[in-house]
């Protein structure tokens, strides 16, 4: 994050600390209709233009430790296998059998020398190649050449291994493009797993990723955590191309030492910048990533949708690398008071989401501060197609004067 940007973001905390209202002109939001959360409709056209259409974060390059390695993804209907080639190259499948379709292995993750169904024993290498067919001849007229494993357009940015359904997708260093200058200084692909956690909450996926995309709740939600030692009203946000956005909100002074964070066994993010070190700075990648960085951990919140009315949020905790030896007992109760905080979010979304479901709540009222979440739903609304939505569920495009220009985006002539 270059220097002129971090100042920039100081002066807008500071503004944002001592406004008495919106800037002048800021418009009124509509109201954004409750069924865009209860609809199975519209449940339906997110899964087939965004989910099946955007880059979405399913590993960390960690996880396949050698070549052979792979896991199984599933949190979106189709099953992914992901590999680790012998020329250590990462690369996804359908774990589909090009045979009948049966899956290459029942298994979530493992290691193995060949990927051979478990049904018929048709083998592939790491790159998809069919390489043997039991009783090949008794195929009549068959040509391995045509009956490679069917591809999955797969990328890495940053130790994340990312998926898109959509073979004519554009690549993910476009998709990342807004946020790829402000991310590089923390330099990801060193950064390894310390916590994982994955919650099942009776909400919908929408109603969990706007917990996060507002600090208007945290002086009641958080009153007794981290809500005291963050100044809700200094909050920086900027809204990207491509539905992304960021948060920076301003600690209070006396809480960064009061906190611990400087305690002799904290870890450090060597290119963390002194924004990270006084703010929590956290950014959502469209659709369904949220990513809280400090200049001690990055966070990686990923929900994904499980039916209408459920979501599954899992969470992946990245800190620096630590050498040789078992993971610092530092993240033992790091993890627990990020946990704590991560509970108080998810406390009210069941009541949320029956709201959403009942006649008594026709829609959300957005502010100011909750400008993000509007943000999204313009967004989803995009990449659906307006002309794909029913009238009564549509949002009214509102932002596009407020998207902010970044650093990675030609300038105008």
């Amino acid at each position: 994050m270059k220097p002129e940007l971090q100042e920039r973001i100081r002066a807008e905390l500071d503004y944002e600390a001592n406004r008495e209202g919106p800037p002048p002109g800021f418009p009124a939001f509509p109201e954004i209709p409750a069924a865009r959360y209860t609809s199975e409709e519209f449940y339906r056209l997110e899964l087939d233009h965004v989910f099946a259409r955007s880059w979405l974060p399913v590993a960390r390059r960690e996880e396949l430790e050698k070549p052979g390695s792979f896991l199984v993804w599933k949190k979106v209907g189709r099953p992914i296998l992901i590999v680790l080639g012998k020329d250590n190259v990462v690369r996804a499948f359908y774990n589909s059998c090009r045979h009948r379709g049966a899956a290459l292995t029942p298994a979530d993750r493992g290691q193995c020398n060949i990927l051979r169904c478990q049904y018929h024993s048709w083998a592939y290498d790491f790159t998809g190649k069919l390489i043997a067919v039991p009783d090949e001849g008794d195929f009549c007229g068959l040509d391995k050449n045509d009956y490679p494993l069917i591809g999955v357009r797969c990328e890495v940015y940053g130790g994340t291994i990312y998926i898109n359904l959509d073979k004519d997708a554009a690549p993910l260093s476009e998709h990342l493009a807004p946020m790829l200058d402000e991310w590089a200084c923390m330099e990801l692909e060193k950064l390894r797993i310390v916590h994982r956690r994955s919650t099942i909450i009776g909400c919908n996926w929408k109603a969990a990723v706007d917990a996060f995309q507002e600090v208007y709740h945290i002086n009641t939600v958080h009153r007794d955590s981290i809500g005291y030692a963050l100044n809700h009203k200094a909050s920086s946000m900027a809204l990207f191309k491509g539905g992304h956005s960021r948060m920076v909100t301003a600690y209070n002074p006396w809480a960064l030492t009061t906190l611990g964070m400087d305690a002799p066994d904290t870890p450090d993010i060597a290119g963390a910048t002194a924004l990270h070190r006084q703010t929590s700075t956290a950014y959502l990648s469209f659709p369904n990533m949220i990513t809280p960085f400090r200049s001690i951990f990055v966070q990686q919140l990923r929900f994904w949708p499980r039916g209408v009315n459920e979501c599954e949020m899992e969470v992946v905790g990245l800190g620096p690398d630590w050498g040789e030896g078992e993971r610092p007992s530092y993240w033992d109760r790091a993890n627990a008071a990020f946990d704590k905080v991560l509970d108080e979010d998810l406390e009210n979304l069941g009541s949320i989401q029956a709201s959403m479901q009942s006649n008594a709540f026709p829609g959300l009222r957005l502010s100011y501060q909750e400008r993000r979440i509007y943000w999204t739903h313009e967004e989803i609304d995009r990449r659906i197609g307006i002309d794909r939505i029913p009238e009564h569920l549509r949002v009214r495009p509102m932002l596009a004067d407020y998207v902010e220009q970044t650093a990675t985006e030609e300038q105008p002539a």
